[in-house]
């Protein structure tokens, strides 16, 4: 099959991974894949093109869609983009067009006109294409749509209408949730298109086995202070990361957290007494600032910004617990990647959580205040000195089972199959 992956920012991370993932799991298999985004940077356009795939690009970088612009000059970059799309989509002449989350330059109509030209399949990482936002959250009792490719995020003013032609405007059209929870929610919404559930899934190889002892001598992190890892922006409100540390001040032993995400590195003053010479030290000297809010935790926290993905791995086995109190998620990776190292992680049950993580007592209320959440880290850190090797390996066994690119692609490449032949 000839397929095109169709995104509008190729990132690595969130759904750009996913895409990313997936063409090179379809080239494996034999088939021409190619990548059409409309914006993509020059060492990701390398990274694949070394590969064997091919990549078409609109920009080079995603700054002139953040910038500040006027609403004609901002209408008149996407319409630029979009004409920009649909020429290389037809120049490529494709048998199937896979789309990832291209809320911020295509709409749900764009998506529908394009499966009448071709099949589509259309994966949703989150619930932009049912609500026109990809988040609704309660955020210090605020509820919050996170709008695009529309700007106004008012009820009284956003319009919804467009939603209900979605289905009569459909030609072959395949909506991919990859939860539970947002299937349901997408058969409801659409129940004249085809839905399927199929799980994303997550390269074990980067994400191995691995023990404590070992991934701390490497990072050069002292062996015996109690560390808590949590992955996501300090910034980012939805990642639930102020909650998190509220809780951390009642934990007692005083543990470390480690935030792992944003562009900024922070160690705080208590904390620096426990990192020694090594890679860690290296990344965190790159980019460090003076002060960064950790939301009340300064002393014993570390903020490592601009890291590595290769250096995941080794994070993720340094923790005694990973916690993801994100306040709303779809299918979330970092309970799934905690598990393939072999770590325990406590998660917040909304979403699609449930299905990432590999031990099922690990969720917790998200309404659960922070003198609950400090016991249940309390709790997990004395468990987690006494897990034994075969405890991380069956965590990692289950993981494998549910979210390997092997049981991916055994359900995705039949599907694209039977699409094309129709």
């Amino acid at each position: 099959m000839r397929v095109s992956i169709l995104v509008d920012f190729l990132r690595p991370n969130g759904a750009g991974l996913m895409a990313l993932l997936q063409g090179q799991l379809l080239r494996d298999a034999g088939h021409d894949v190619s990548f059409i985004a409309a914006a993509a940077s020059d060492e990701i356009s390398s990274a694949i093109a070394e590969s064997g795939i091919r990549i078409s690009a609109f920009l080079h970088s995603e700054q002139p869609f953040d910038r500040t612009l006027s609403p004609r000059d901002f209408l008149t970059l996407r319409e630029d983009a979009r004409q920009w799309m649909q020429n290389e989509l037809t120049s490529q002449n494709a048998d199937i067009l896979c789309v990832h989350n291209c809320g911020r330059l295509l709409d749900q109509h764009m998506v529908s006109d394009l499966s009448r030209q071709l099949p589509v399949v259309m994966t949703v990482h989150d619930e932009w294409f049912l609500t026109d936002a990809h988040y609704r959250l309660n955020i210090d009792s605020e509820l919050v749509r996170s709008f695009e490719p529309h700007r106004d995020a008012s009820l009284a003013r956003h319009r919804y209408e467009h939603l209900d032609e979605v289905s009569a405007r459909a030609g072959n059209l395949t909506i991919i949730a990859p939860s539970s929870w947002l299937f349901e929610r997408c058969r409801r919404r659409f129940p004249g298109l085809r839905c399927i559930h199929l799980r994303n899934p997550v390269d074990p190889q980067l994400f191995d086995a691995m023990g404590r002892t070992e991934a701390r001598s490497l990072l050069g992190v002292d062996q015996r202070v109690p560390l808590v890892m949590a992955v996501g922006n300090p910034r980012e409100k939805r990642k639930g990361l102020g909650h998190l540390a509220q809780s951390m001040n009642l934990v007692e032993g005083n543990p470390i957290l480690l935030v792992v995400g944003g562009s900024s590195s922070y160690v705080g003053q208590e904390a620096s007494s426990f990192i020694e010479p090594g890679c860690l030290q290296a990344v965190l000297d790159e980019n460090r600032v003076p002060d960064l809010r950790l939301h009340g935790y300064q002393d014993r926290a570390i903020a490592v910004g601009g890291c590595p993905r290769s250096m995941m791995r080794l994070l993720y086995a340094a923790a005694d617990v990973v916690a993801h109190p994100s306040v709303m998620d779809n299918l979330p990776t970092v309970p799934i990647e905690a598990g393939l190292v072999g770590v325990r992680c406590l998660a917040t049950d909304v979403g699609g959580t449930s299905e990432t993580i590999a031990d099922a007592d690990g969720l917790f209320p998200h309404h659960a205040s922070a003198e609950f959440l400090a016991d249940r880290l309390a709790i997990e850190l004395r468990r987690s000195r006494d897990e034994t090797a075969e405890v991380r390996s069956e965590r990692r066994k289950r993981q494998l089972h549910r979210f390997s690119p092997e049981r991916h692609l055994e359900l995705l490449e039949p599907l694209l199959e039977s699409l094309v032949s129709k």
